[in-house]
């Protein structure tokens, strides 16, 4: 497929990284020489430059250069998209950018202007690729060529933090700058007893520093078929399609209205991010919770998937019975492999019915089949029903892998 447009982008997301480590790496040389050469006056020196000019410019750096925040904004030129097969080359009069297929990790529309659509495909690298298009189903189209139609990918988005993230920044610099007053008094130190005091002072700060280094860490949001994971460093919130009421913009972001265990109750999560990254979040939430097609398969027929409080060796051995051919009608238990098809895909599923719809499936032994269950294991927003089916997808069924997706999402804070 060849598209050409008036609007083609490269965003060299990657190389402005390397700039903004470079000159990071390159001040903490210069603070750390003259701080050993001139002493305290010379660090007062260093840390004055450095918050004057310093912080300024590698927020900039880190801005632009945080694949969280891109977007599609900036100069576009005249160019074409290519797609052949797993080659993506995106051509533009700012340079060629040409990807395979696994080097992908999101895409996503944009609007722009009044009516204007951008297909933007994120790397990775963290490098961008943008192009214009004329219209949402021709944006659509696009990503669904590059392997990203709206039932094949999940979208992961680094968000703003939340309302307490620019002062937990603010007090993660002043930790970094109270932290350079034991490392230097521990370079001068002359005996050991002040060489062993300054090391615990200098051991207790940089703790400090360690714990404001956590406070800071952004939330990130996938976006996948099965429903919606919250991740803040080790802490993880994951939300069922079959829980999400509602989901509704505001000025804080985007809301997540979610069922309660509680009867009659709802709770609102709210993720926070703005501009585009608002809108592209907002509209991926909104088309995983309109759902993709319904099986036309009855409620008993689907039954037959569950797991029944069997061990897996057992569960599997009776689909496998699923997925055999019965007079080459593949209907032996009365489910078609369209509709063990539908139900893979279909976050609204229970896990566990999506676990023996893969499991079907990948014991048919078509390797189509195979690939089907793995396209869907990198569109599943939850970490554990992933690693189940890409495992299934491997004629690799793991029990515990299993178990872990089965078992009920643990609560965490919200973005």
């Amino acid at each position: 497929m060849i598209y050409k447009s008036s609007g083609v982008g490269i965003r060299r997301v990657a190389r402005l990284r390397r700039i903004a480590t470079t000159i990071a790496a390159l001040y903490a040389l210069f603070a750390v020489a003259s701080t050993i050469s001139g002493g305290m006056v010379a660090l007062a020196g260093c840390l004055a430059f450095f918050a004057y000019a310093g912080l300024p410019f590698l927020a900039h750096y880190h801005r632009v250069s945080d694949p969280g925040t891109q977007t599609s904004s900036g100069a576009l030129f005249r160019g074409s998209l290519h797609v052949d097969g797993t080659e993506i080359v995106f051509v533009s009069a700012d340079g060629t950018l040409s990807v395979q297929s696994g080097d992908i990790a999101d895409g996503w529309l944009e609007p722009f202007g009044g009516d204007g659509q951008r297909v933007v495909v994120r790397l990775l690298s963290g490098d961008l690729g943008v192009v214009e298009v004329d219209s949402v189903q021709r944006g659509h189209a696009i990503l669904s060529a590059i392997g990203l139609s709206a039932d094949k990918h999940a979208l992961r988005v680094r968000t703003a933090g939340n309302s307490d993230q620019t002062f937990r920044e603010m007090g993660l610099l002043v930790s970094l700058f109270v932290l350079c007053i034991p490392l230097m008094a521990l370079g001068v130190a002359e005996d050991l007893s002040s060489l062993i005091g300054w090391g615990a002072v200098t051991a207790a700060a940089g703790a400090f520093v360690g714990v404001m280094a956590r406070a800071t860490v952004k939330p990130v949001v996938r976006v996948g078929l099965d429903g919606i994971e919250i991740s803040r460093g080790a802490r993880k919130r994951f939300i069922a399609v079959k829980d999400l009421e509602q989901v509704q913009l505001s000025m804080a972001g985007v809301e997540l209205i979610v069922a309660s265990p509680s009867p009659g109750e709802r709770e609102i999560v709210t993720v926070h991010c703005w501009g585009i990254q608002q809108a592209a979040l907002f509209a991926r939430i909104q088309e995983i919770a309109r759902g993709f097609g319904a099986s036309a398969a009855s409620a008993s027929q689907l039954a037959q998937l569950d797991r029944q409080g069997r061990d897996l060796p057992a569960w599997t051995e009776a689909l496998r019975r699923v997925a055999a051919d019965d007079g080459g009608d593949y209907r032996r238990v009365g489910l078609a492999r369209e509709d063990l098809a539908r139900v893979l895909s279909q976050g609204d599923q229970p896990p566990e019915r999506r676990i023996g719809a893969a499991i079907a499936l990948a014991a048919s032994g078509d390797p189509v089949e195979k690939e089907r269950v793995r396209i869907v294991a990198q569109a599943c927003a939850s970490e554990e029903l992933r690693a189940a089916l890409d495992r299934i997808a491997q004629d690799e069924a793991d029990e515990a892998l299993v178990d872990a997706a089965l078992r009920p999402p643990m609560r965490a804070p919200g973005a």
